[in-house]
């Protein structure tokens, strides 16, 4: 049998998938938006710390790396007000 730590549980599982929906939902609706509360570093770091665990299944890994790829795509936005010189 192998070590506990090298094994994910179903429960956390579920808590990927659950994050990994958080973030899909979340995503699409602020990619495009000008004004958003938190950026899109904070979502990306949120989505990698997920990516780089050893325990995801394979369709996990793939929707973590497509919702990374989706904000690399993200156009950049022009901050809302300009910065004093």
């Amino acid at each position: 049998m192998e070590p506990r730590d090298t094994l994910a549980s179903s429960y956390e599982l579920r808590l990927v998938d659950q994050d990994l929906a958080h973030l899909r939902a979340v995503l699409a609706t602020i990619i495009t938006e000008q004004n958003r509360v938190l950026p899109l570093p904070y979502w990306r770091g949120r989505i990698e710390r997920i990516a780089s665990s050893n325990r995801l299944l394979p369709s996990q890994a793939s929707v973590a790396a497509s919702l990374l790829a989706e904000i690399e795509s993200a156009p950049e936005l022009s901050p809302r007000y300009a910065k004093a010189s």
